[in-house]
């Protein structure tokens, strides 16, 4: 036995493990007591263990169910609120004597109907359904989206709806709408409109945006009301229901009349399995109704013993036990669960029955009501073979574990010799096992799909209805059903736990797609299926993805995290403590103690380090995930180097705990798993310092700058938190040493934020700082500082970090920073940049800025301010295109820097402060020139080529710096115009025409200022093809300018292009002699100036000559291929 003390530490782990899970609502116990009910109040929720079912309990303490998720999402945001209690306390809380059973969807939120049934009904507060009339009323009401919250209700959860409004008809706001008006959400109540305080929480999708003629239809309540009590009570009952009549219903007030569909007379099968007699409306009367029994009269020619069972179906599903007629010719029928009827509502039910076939003549079946009998149709027996269904079983055990979901239990094939409808299986159990308690979400399956609409449990009876009132499966296909499900516990020791078999013929429903009739079966009840043999859960341990990686540890340190690992149980187990297991160096040294398991949460106790450790607290697994964690302290005199590491061995963990199912009390054999912990290893804090400058001892900095980085160090801390107390800097004394004087402001940075105040160089120490690094975080520290304007020499330090742990004790580190050289004066360099434009021509336009030239500015060491540029024509200089610029301007950028004019050549900008070269960078400035027109042809042609001879700077110490009679840095030479001709490609006909083939063409711009005369134009013909190619001829559009046999050299021409105009030049020749695959390359270049030659115009007729030299976008070239 075991001791009374572990036992009742074991119920408070339960209690804790169902705390942690549920939360601590649920229960707050006084005292310890296995067998203890909460209390529970009207209007709480709750579960019980294993299943996932939610209850509520009504005013009059009695529980309802939610028919699904979504309906309790209507009502609720989470799940916080439900109270798990044990499955011995359900008792105190009988389910409703009569509707509603369950809770309904929140008014307003959902439209529903069922699904045999195209008519779609609000819901209206205290359990109301209200027909919508119209498709027109219900998009006035939800929208045009109406549709998408319309619910099918299953047939078994309508009665909930106990109460019917009248038809809406026309649109009007119905009670329970939120409805939105403006910025303001009302909630229509008795007809009226009450404004909403508060978060609506739930409701919040559920308002409905409707026209102000729909809501200026009601009147404003004067009042409102709070957003808590559109949700606060979601059985909509008060004591007695208060839904209908206080006073209790009695059985069998209710009146039996012929339903309008009752079948018809006609022929049935002697032998049929399902024979719809009667359809009959029962109605209640003024106060609910409740139906234990119903009593059915038989009469016709023919026996009592012709009918084998009476039964009552509702929409394709059996609703009553099967009977058999008595000698009086009545069989009485029982509802169980009860069949409830609202008030004043009326519930229809079929009367069939299941024949012996060796009947004839004719019958009806009729049920009693009082005095009298409604009766339906008399059907004459005849001899009618109906369709007939081979089952075959799936006869192989299967032996699911606890914990599995979805796994299959059984199957069995179904194959009918004509299409029929299967409805319904009544499943046997005849084994061991309670099937409620180790069964939970079963379902039937076809073809991975689930087919079935409900599922219950009855003893040993497993009760599956199909969807859509059943499921059609057409002549001689076999079809494979499986019957999946969670295995949720193991109760007994032994196996098989589940057999399962089909009890009797009537247990499946099946009818004929014809005719309605019941099928027979090929085969013989009972009909044995196949057994199931539970597996006891296992027990899975895994190290988590939170637990450490091996890691130092400091001295002294507490509750280190050693482990975590993951306990998954398939079901709820029982020990009475663990065994954990320790290796390391650390064990025997005294470097650790106090090593701490928890489960949940909760502690286990606390163990001296060992190699093997025994904790003897009793626990629980829940089912599902545990989480163990394991801590150890390091002790304050541990011995650095010295390590431990935790393990958990599948083998011993539960060894000599007498691990226990709680549900079955079995032995707990099947453990998996075996992780280890991190590695532990004692270690002082530190830094680590590591240069991260980029600086090497040739590095040189300029005298007068200031805030310099002198150095810069990455800063870690290791093992763990460490606080840095303070920084001294000690400069050192390399050769030629600068005097410290002339070093000043040192500071110290981090991530760009200055710790302490600034500090002389001599005696830098920089304290109070106490500046603190995490572990593992690294920072970069730089030091800063300035230098007078006239000193030079090296700088070179030791930086050193005094720090403390996060126990309080101290160390330091030191690291040496790079030799930096002090100089007097940084460098310019000077050059053409990329962008200075190429040679060519530049024509004189008014207010027209043409690019010269392009040169790049760098400062090295040292910021650069330019005070002169001077710049020259020419190298020697000329002044002869002087009278041809109007200014000159100089940009950075697209930011005028200054404008000049040239003397003698001489240009020169006086710059102030407006071109400052930061230290190590660049800048690129652009020359550019405003023209003078021309007008006389003797001021064409001159040319410029821009040199920077001369500039002035000053560097971060102030001093003017002249540097004078450069000639290495200059633009391209620039023809200066007044106007010019600009060729462009045009790619030519690729039609091969004998004696006159396209091979290049181009057009060719004059400029607005003026018209242009070309007066020769040379090709250059090369390719395979071009010795066999003859008779060039260059058109001017479709105009011949010249003709030549042998080389495309057109001089002589004498074709004006107009100024602003654009012709187009062809070049044709006879490629009749070409060979196949042959090519000929046509190209037009002024590589060889004199291969075009051109004319500028001038009105006194004395036109200017000149070569193509200057002209821009050439070459132009075209291949052909023959």
């Amino acid at each position: 036995m075991v001791k009374v003390a572990k036992k009742l530490f074991t119920m408070s782990v339960v209690a804790m493990t169902i705390l942690w899970s549920v939360g601590v609502a649920a229960f707050i116990p006084t005292a310890v007591n296995a067998v203890d009910c909460p209390e529970l109040e009207a209007g709480d929720l709750f579960k019980v263990p294993g299943n996932s079912a939610v209850y509520l309990l009504n005013a009059d303490m009695e529980r309802m169910y939610f028919p699904n998720a979504e309906v309790y999402k209507t009502w609720y945001a989470d799940y916080s609120g439900v109270v798990e209690i044990p499955t011995t306390c359900v008792d105190a809380y009988p389910a409703p004597s009569v509707a509603p059973y369950g809770v309904n969807y929140r008014p307003g939120s959902r439209l529903v109907k069922v699904q045999i049934s195209n008519s779609v009904y609000a819901v209206t507060p205290n359990n109301t359904k209200v027909k919508i009339g119209s498709e027109e009323v219900a998009k006035a009401l939800y929208g045009d989206k109406w549709a998408s919250i319309v619910r099918d209700i299953a047939d078994v959860y309508w009665p909930n709806l106990v109460n019917t409004g009248s038809e809406i008809t026309t649109a009007a706001l119905h009670d329970g709408m939120l409805v939105k008006s403006g910025d303001t959400v009302y909630n229509v109540e008795d007809g009226k409109l009450y404004e909403v305080d508060g978060d609506l929480g739930v409701a919040k999708g559920d308002v409905r945006t409707v026209s102000e003629s729909l809501v200026s239809d009601l009147e404003m309540a004067s009042e409102t009301v709070t957003a808590a009590s559109l949700v606060e009570n979601p059985a909509q009952t008060t004591a007695g229901h208060g839904t209908g009549d206080s006073t209790a219903p009695e059985t069998g007030v209710f009146s039996v009349s012929l339903s309008a569909n009752t079948p018809s007379s006609t022929s049935v099968p002697a032998n049929g399995s399902r024979i719809p007699f009667t359809t009959v409306n029962l109605k209640a009367g003024s106060k609910a109704a409740v139906v234990n029994t119903l009593t059915i009269k038989r009469s016709g020619l023919s026996d009592r013993t012709d009918i084998d069972k009476v039964w009552a179906e509702r929409n394709g599903v059996r609703f009553s036990s099967q009977q058999s007629v008595n000698s009086n010719d009545e069989a009485i029928i029982t509802f169980s669960p009860v069949l409830n009827i609202p008030a004043g509502q009326t519930i229809t039910l079929d009367i069939v029955a299941s024949l012996t076939g060796g009947g004839s003549g004719n019958m009806a079946l009729g049920v009693v009501d009082g005095n009298s009998v409604v009766v339906g149709n008399l059907m004459s027996l005849v001899s009618y073979t109906v369709a007939s269904v081979d089952l075959a079983n799936y006869a192989a055990a299967v032996s699911p574990k606890v914990g599995d979901t979805a796994t299959q239990l059984t199957a069995f094939d179904f194959q009918p010799d004509k299409d029929v409808y299967f409805r319904s299986i009544v499943l046997k159990n005849t084994a061991n096992e309670d099937m409620s308690k180790v069964l939970d979400n079963v379902y039937l399956e076809k073809s991975g799909n689930v087919v079935s609409d409900s599922v219950s449990i009855d003893g040993r009876y497993l009760t599956i209805n199909l969807k859509d009132g059943g499921l059609l499966v057409e002549k001689n296909d076999n079809v494979t059903f499986r019957v999946k499900g969670d295995v949720i516990a193991k109760e007994g020791t032994t196996n098989p736990g589940l057999t399962f078999v089909i009890a009797k013929k009537e247990d499946v429903s099946a009818t004929e797609k014809a005719t309605g009739f019941g099928v027979s079966f090929s085969d013989s009840f009972a009909f044995a299926l196949n057994s199931v043999n539970i597996t006891a859960g296992s027990v899975s341990i895994t190290k988590k993805a939170t637990s450490p990686s091996d890691t130092e540890v400091i001295k002294g340190a507490k509750s280190v995290l050693a482990l975590v690992a993951n306990v998954k149980a398939d079901e709820a187990i029982s020990a009475e403590g663990l065994v954990l297991e320790a290796t390391g160096s650390g064990i025997a040294s005294s470097s650790f103690e106090n090593v701490k398991v928890t489960l949940n949460g909760y502690s286990l106790g606390t163990v001296t380090p060992a190699a093997t450790m025994n904790f003897d607290s009793s626990f629980t697994l829940k089912k599902g995930d545990n989480e163990l964690k394991v801590f150890v302290d390091v002790a304050t005199d541990a011995a650095s180097g010295k390590s431990i590491k935790f393990n958990i061995d599948q083998t011993t963990v539960l060894n000599g705990m007498s691990p226990e199912y709680v549900q079955s009390g079995n032995t707990v054999t099947d453990i998996n798993g075996s992780p280890a912990g991190a590695t532990l290893t004692v270690q002082g804090a530190t830094l680590t310092l590591a240069k991260n400058d980029g600086y090497t001892d040739s590095r040189e900095i300029v005298r007068g700058s200031t805030q310099n980085m002198l150095a810069r160090f990455n800063v870690k801390a290791m093992y763990d938190n460490v606080k840095i107390t303070s920084i001294e800097l000690t400069p050192l004394t390399p050769a030629n040493a600068i005097n410290t004087g002339a070093v000043s402001n040192v500071g110290v940075f981090v991530d760009g934020t200055q710790l302490g105040s600034f500090r002389a160089y001599s005696s830098a120490t920089f304290s109070s700082l106490n500046y603190t690094l995490n572990k593992d975080t690294t920072k970069p520290f730089e030091v800063r500082a300035d230098f007078d304007s006239t000193s030079t020499g090296t700088v070179k330090f030791n930086l050193k970090f005094n720090f403390e742990d996060s126990r309080g004790k101290s160390g330091d580190e030191t690291a040496v920073s790079s030799l930096t050289t002090v100089i007097e004066n940084g460098t310019v360099v000077v050059g053409a940049d990329a962008s200075t434009p190429e040679s060519g021509i530049i024509l004189a336009k008014a207010d027209v800025e043409n690019t010269v030239a392009a040169f790049k500015l760098s400062a090295v060491k040292d910021s650069a301010n330019f005070t002169e540029l001077v710049f020259k024509n020419g190298n020697p200089v000329t002044s002869t295109a002087d009278d041809r610029i109007n200014t000159y301007k100089l940009y950075k950028g697209t930011t005028l820097l200054g404008e000049a004019n040239p003397i003698n050549g001489v240009t020169t900008f006086k710059l102030s402060d407006k071109l400052i070269v930061k230290a190590n960078s660049s800048e690129v400035i652009t020359l550019k020139a405003v023209l003078n027109p021309i007008d006389d042809r003797n001021n064409t042609a001159k040319t410029v080529k821009a040199y920077l001879t001369d500039y002035k700077y000053k560097g971060s110490s102030g001093a003017e710096v002249p540097v004078s009679d450069q000639t290495t840095f200059f633009g391209n030479t620039m023809e200066i115009r007044k106007t010019m001709p600009l060729f462009a490609a045009v790619t030519p006909e690729e039609l091969l025409k004998l004696g006159a083939d396209e091979l290049l063409k181009f057009t060719v711009t004059a400029d607005s200022n003026e018209d242009v005369v070309l007066t020769k134009i040379k090709f250059a013909v090369t390719g395979t093809g071009a010795a066999s190619t003859t008779d060039y001829k260059l058109y001017d559009g479709s105009t011949q300018v010249g003709s030549t046999i042998t080389t495309p050299d057109f001089s002589g021409i004498n074709v004006t292009v107009g100024k602003g105009l654009i012709k187009t030049f062809t070049l044709k020749a006879d490629t009749s002699n070409v060979a196949k695959d042959l090519k000929v390359f046509v190209t037009l270049d002024k590589a060889t100036p004199g291969d075009i030659t051109w004319e500028e115009v001038f009105v006194d007729g004395g036109n200017v000559s000149t070569n193509g030299a200057y002209l821009k976008v050439l070459p132009i070239s075209y291949e052909k291929k023959y």
